[in-house]
């Protein structure tokens, strides 16, 4: 198992404190030795300038049989619809790229994956958090309530190398 991230900072936090093989360098320049079984890419793509170069080399770094798992903004869910612009994963220049399952399916296609899955599945948020931001109450006074919620505009995609 390792990881790859950019940022010098996420990197050390993770090799640090959480003791995960983390190497804080470029995916694309990376010298890769073998095969992998599984690639995990969380909240990763809609980030990336060429994601069509990062899933080339996923594809060229798996065998027939290996695991591909990505998270992203869905662009054509009913949440992102009614807050258009506003809608909170349009974060420029952060996001590039915005997705759907048609798109993600045919990026995945294109270089030799079947897309298995495509869900979207809830996710836990802190309850006080959100109270606390909204009403600008003091932090101190932070409950943690965690609560289940799904907007419906993340997927998760689930897919298999040919």
């Amino acid at each position: 198992m390792e990881g790859f991230e950019i940022s010098e900072y996420a990197s050390k936090l993770a090799v640090d404190k959480y003791k995960l093989p983390v190497r804080n360098e470029d995916f694309l320049s990376a010298e890769l030795n073998g095969k992998y079984d599984l690639v995990v890419m969380l909240d990763t793509i809609e980030h990336l300038l060429n994601p069509d170069l990062f899933i080339e080399k996923i594809s060229k770094i798996t065998q027939p049989g290996s695991g591909l798992v990505i998270t992203t903004g869905d662009i054509n869910s009913l949440y992102s619809k009614i807050f258009g612009k506003k809608w909170r994963l349009i974060a420029p220049p952060m996001h590039i790229y915005y997705y759907n399952p048609c798109s993600v399916t045919y990026l995945l296609n294109k270089f030799g994956f079947d897309v298995l899955s495509i869900s979207h599945p809830s996710k836990y948020f802190n309850l006080g958090s959100a109270i606390q931001y909204l009403f600008k109450i003091n932090k101190s006074k932070e409950r943690i309530v965690p609560i289940k919620i799904n907007l419906g505009d993340v997927m998760l995609v689930i897919a298999r190398k040919k």
